[in-house]
């Protein structure tokens, strides 16, 4: 079992977070998985970047502008291996577009949009995230449709499961 795992939330002041916080109405805009490493020494962020697709880096390279951390209190060792497959995949653009219209479509039209084009194999951020939980069997998180997750969604989903997360820091 990997111990100190992480759920990381940030919210960079860039356009793009910006954008991504607007239309999710959200205050958090990325979120990434911590976990220490023995091999590789120090804390490590796997992670669904515009810029890098999805990677495993040093921790530090990604804490910037964190604004809420949870302790995974569940065994991760499932789920950290059910999204180990995308690590070197790109980062799905297409799919974070056709989110973003789901969530206009919906508003506007109370309607819902299915996913004509899914990608299986480049993610964005709470897609990764989300299909951790998914991996780990999280209850609630069976039925989710992992590209269809927020940051957001995310961290309400975190802040309410006290049973399996602990909140370890959050800005004021």
């Amino acid at each position: 079992m990997i111990r100190d795992v992480r759920i990381v939330f940030t919210a960079p002041t860039k356009l793009s977070s910006r954008i991504v916080q607007y239309v999710t109405r959200s205050h958090v805009s990325h979120v990434y998985i911590e976990y220490p490493s023995d091999l590789w020494g120090g804390r490590w962020a796997a992670e669904a970047t515009r810029e890098n697709g999805v990677r495993k880096v040093v921790a530090r390279k990604a804490r910037h502008d964190v604004c809420a951390e949870f302790y995974c209190k569940f065994d991760t060792q499932a789920g950290l291996a059910a999204v180990s497959k995308y690590l070197g995949e790109d980062y799905d653009y297409f799919g974070v577009g056709f989110f973003g219209l789901v969530i206009y479509v919906k508003r506007w039209f109370s309607a819902k949009l299915k996913h004509p084009l899914r990608s299986s194999k480049s993610q964005f951020c709470s897609e990764f995230v989300a299909r951790f939980f998914k991996g780990s069997h999280l209850a609630g998180a069976e039925g989710w449709d992992p590209e269809l997750s927020s940051p957001e969604r995310l961290y309400r989903f975190c802040e309410k499961d006290t049973g399996n997360f602990q909140r370890v820091w959050s800005s004021p």
